[in-house]
C-alpha cells in the first residue's frame, strides 16, 4: 500500500476464519489498523461490508494495532477494521485467510489456509 483511505470495513464473506497479516515494511508515520469489537445485522452480508460514517457507535471498545517489520497479526476479519492513513513510505504485508478445521483428534489444531 502507499496509502490508506480510512474505509471501516468487514470482510463478512470470511466468517468462520481468521485473518494473518505479517508486516515486511512499514511508513515511518501511522499505518496502523484499529480493529473494534462491534457485531450487527452487516454479519449478514454475503461479501465485505464497507460501514457508513455514524454506523459504528462511537463508544464501542476497539484496539489500535501498530506492528513492527517482521510481526505477524491475526485477528476475526468479520470485525470491522481500518487501516490508519500514513506516510514516510510503503506499508506491505503478506496476507492470508485461516479456516480452523474439525480434527480427529480433539488436542489437534487443524487450520487449512484460504487464499
Amino acid at each position: 500500500m502507499t496509502s490508506a483511505q480510512e474505509l471501516v470495513h468487514a470482510d463478512t464473506s470470511r466468517r468462520g476464519c481468521l485473518t494473518a497479516n505479517i508486516y515486511v515494511q512499514l511508513p515511518t508515520e501511522n499505518g496502523g489498523v484499529r480493529i473494534g469489537n462491534h457485531t450487527g445485522a452487516f454479519l449478514d452480508s454475503p461479501g465485505s461490508y464497507l460501514f457508513g460514517e455514524g454506523e459504528i457507535p462511537d463508544d464501542t471498545p476497539s484496539v489500535l494495532l501498530v506492528p513492527a517489520a517482521g510481526e505477524l497479526v491475526v485477528w476475526n476479519p468479520t470485525c470491522p477494521h481500518v487501516v490508519y492513513p500514513f506516510s514516510g513510505g510503503s506499508r506491505v504485508s503478506m496476507q492470508t485467510w485461516l479456516k480452523v478445521v474439525p480434527s480427529a483428534q480433539r488436542e489437534t489444531l487443524c487450520v487449512e489456509l484460504l487464499n
